[in-house]
């Protein structure tokens, strides 16, 4: 039997990055109007992490997925083009047809595959998280699990990219009323609504890269328990 595996790094890390938001919010007072930048600046933080989240699960994702298959054939067509592109052979076809584990060597010395889709990610709204796992690890529409109990993916969809567009606002010094909603009890409801994303997202991920490779899940990464989701 395969031994449970922690909490996955992915997970962790969103964690240990909400502590500064959470040292912003406590500097929030609704009678120092003053205060209300530390509602902004928690905001920007926030994207930041949820941005930053999504990088680390998709590049855990593809190691996991290049750890625990068996054939290059799970990974997205748009990789393995990308992996082609970069090999010299006249028959690069055959490449794949190598024995044993040698496609993995060939994917691990061109890591350009995660340098296009991951360091080049940002703005991590529904429509361009729903892209990035779509090419870069393939077999699963990520957002098609995005659904909690009182939110529907067209909901969740609404909301991202109103938390997104907000920090946008801010970061650029733009003049906006949707500002004036973004205080103390706004920030805390977007933690809770990202964790959830988080959650879901790394379960999901999990179960699909388990099937795909024949593996047990818990060989992938840890199952996350879902809290008011």
């Amino acid at each position: 039997m395969a031994e449970r595996k922690k909490t996955p790094e992915h997970i962790t890390r969103l964690i240990d990055n909400f502590g500064e938001i959470y040292i912003q919010i406590n500097k929030i007072d609704k009678d120092y109007p003053e205060t209300s930048i530390f509602s902004k600046s928690a905001l920007v933080l926030l994207i930041a992490c949820w941005e930053d989240y999504i990088k680390a699960l998709a590049t855990n994702a593809f190691n996991q997925l290049l750890e625990l298959s068996n054939s290059p054939v799970v990974f997205s067509k748009e990789v393995l083009l990308l992996v082609l592109k970069q090999l010299k052979s006249k028959d690069k076809a055959k490449l794949w047809d190598l024995n044993g584990n040698g496609w993995k060597t060939i994917f691990k010395e061109h890591r350009i595959i995660i340098d296009k889709y991951i360091k080049n990610f940002h703005g991590p709204k529904y429509d361009k998280v729903e892209k990035l796992f779509k090419e870069f690890i393939g077999g699963i529409n990520l957002v098609k699990y995005w659904k909690f109990k009182d939110m529907q993916r067209e909901d969740i969809e609404i909301y991202l990219d109103e938390l997104i567009d907000n920090r946008n606002i801010i970061a650029h010094k733009l003049d906006s009323k949707e500002l004036d909603k973004v205080d103390k009890e706004y920030i805390k409801k977007a933690i809770s609504f990202i964790r959830c994303l988080a959650d879901i997202s790394s379960n999901a991920l999990r179960h699909s890269i388990s099937k795909r490779t024949n593996s047990n899940q818990d060989d992938v990464w840890g199952e996350v328990t879902l809290i008011n989701c």
